[in-house]
């Protein structure tokens, strides 16, 4: 799970900036956190501010960061140094802390890199230890000018053939973490902090489509049925989703990508795609391998009246986009961060809150579940449902409204956030900041 994440030179986050999920001394809601080393983690965090205060840019952090280890660089999201001054010339800086199973215990990876599109500046791996030491795994610096990086691995790690033929051949754009933790052969740990980029952390963007929905629905009828269940009592009028055999010949692909689906059909591959916000199932003809079938999207109403995915308006569109990600926060034993941006983007106010209030229903000390995610939505900012300190604020801090800072709600004065007092009150009062300008 996700202990804290660390920006600095990225976007608009100028200024090192820290989202910290450990737990205050709070006690509402403390059935919900989970327990870790003698700490607490937050399973939910709630980012509001005004648009262009560095909500989004943060979510990009995460996505950043994820490109940098993936290896590949057609899979990379720019890094985006800070536009002003001598920031712009400067590496973008990235550390996280979060914690990994490895050999059925729990440790605590802190991961830093400092990197441009074209070169890992610096890069370490430590295992933070029960006493909040750190554990050197490996430490990589890669100065301008200098034709290959120097590494240093920890005493557990130096005697180890394999790191240490990475540590030499490992490319200047490339991180080292991403190289190594992608082999079976490097130790465990540095394998699980490899994974946890791509088997735990999920984000999510603001116009993100759920492309499996269509092979889960056919596949997986616990998925379906708990699929309808949410909708039927959401109040959007859908009884259930289904999909349906639509004609080839009507789906808008163009004949070169008809047939390279086609293609990977024949080899007995489903191919789910996605054309104009429409999802689309090839699969094989049962009774003809050689040929393929398509299935579309379909929504049920009451009557048996039935329509188009397309045809139900962009907030349904999205909720049932995010049912899955809900479904899968729920599942026991899942371990999962899912980062979402711009949570309420066409939602009406109360499917947004059911949305929280069904993942937070399901957390305890025992959850290895976490989400975290951007919004505009005042009205979550209630204490019935949440912790004040689940809630973070975002604000450009400067006079020209060139640098973004990011700052727990719960750091200012008690007298600001009394238990029952309205924190949308006080948020939309001004006194606490990120509120747009008044012109």
């Amino acid at each position: 799970m996700l202990r804290s994440f660390t920006v600095k030179n990225f976007a608009s986050f100028r200024d090192e900036a820290t989202l910290d999920l450990q737990a205050t001394r709070e006690r509402q809601h403390s059935e919900t956190l989970m327990h870790f080393q003698r700490a607490r983690w937050l399973p939910l965090t709630m980012i509001f501010g005004p648009n262009a205060s560095g909500k989004s840019a943060l979510v990009r952090a995460f996505k950043a960061l994820r490109g940098l280890i993936s290896v590949r660089q057609d899979t990379r999201e720019p890094l985006t140094p800070h536009a002003f001054g001598e920031h712009a010339k400067l590496p973008c800086e990235f550390t996280i802390e979060y914690s990994v199973p490895v050999g059925g215990r729990e440790k605590i990876a802190r991961y830093h890199v400092a990197a441009t599109n074209a070169r890992v500046v610096k890069e370490s791996l430590h295992q933070v230890l029960f006493d909040g030491s750190l554990d050197l795994v490996f430490e990589r610096s890669n100065p301008q000018g200098y034709p290959a990086s120097s590494v240093t691995f920890g005493e557990k790690y130096c005697g180890d053939d394999v790191l240490l033929s990475f540590g030499k051949t490992v490319y200047q754009s490339t991180s080292l973490l991403g190289v190594i933790g992608r082999d079976d052969r490097a130790p465990a740990f540095i394998q699980a902090a490899f994974r946890w980029f791509f088997d735990t952390l999920q984000i999510v963007e603001p116009d993100s489509q759920y492309i499996p929905l269509l092979g889960n629905l056919d596949s997986d009828s616990a998925f379906r049925g708990a699929i309808s269940a949410v909708l039927s009592q959401s109040d959007t009028g859908i009884q259930s989703l289904f999909t349906q055999e639509v004609d080839l010949s009507r789906v808008p692909f163009t004949p070169k990508e008809l047939m390279e689906i086609m293609e990977i059909v024949a080899s007995g591959r489903d191919v789910l795609a996605s054309a104009y916000k429409e999802r689309y199932l090839f699969t094989q003809k049962e009774d003809s391998p050689e040929e393929m079938t398509v299935r579309a999207l379909k929504t049920l109403h009451a009557e048996g009246v039935t329509f188009d995915i397309l045809e139900e308006s962009d907030g349904t569109q999205r909720f049932i986009d995010l049912l899955p990600m809900l479904l899968d926060l729920q599942t026991p034993g899942v371990r999962r961060v899912y980062v979402v941006d711009e949570l309420e983007r066409s939602l009406h106010p109360a499917l947004t809150r059911l949305l929280v209030e069904r993942y937070l229903e399901g957390c305890s000390k025992d959850t290895h579940t976490q989400l975290i995610f951007t919004t505009h939505e005042t009205e979550l900012l209630d204490q019935e449902l949440i912790r004040r300190d689940e809630v973070w604020l975002t604000e450009k801090v400067d006079g020209a409204g060139q640098a973004s800072e990011l700052v727990a709600l719960s750091d200012y004065a008690p007298q600001e956030l009394r238990k029952g007092m309205s924190l949308r009150d006080v948020y939309l009062s001004g006194r606490v900041g990120a509120l747009p300008r008044k012109i």
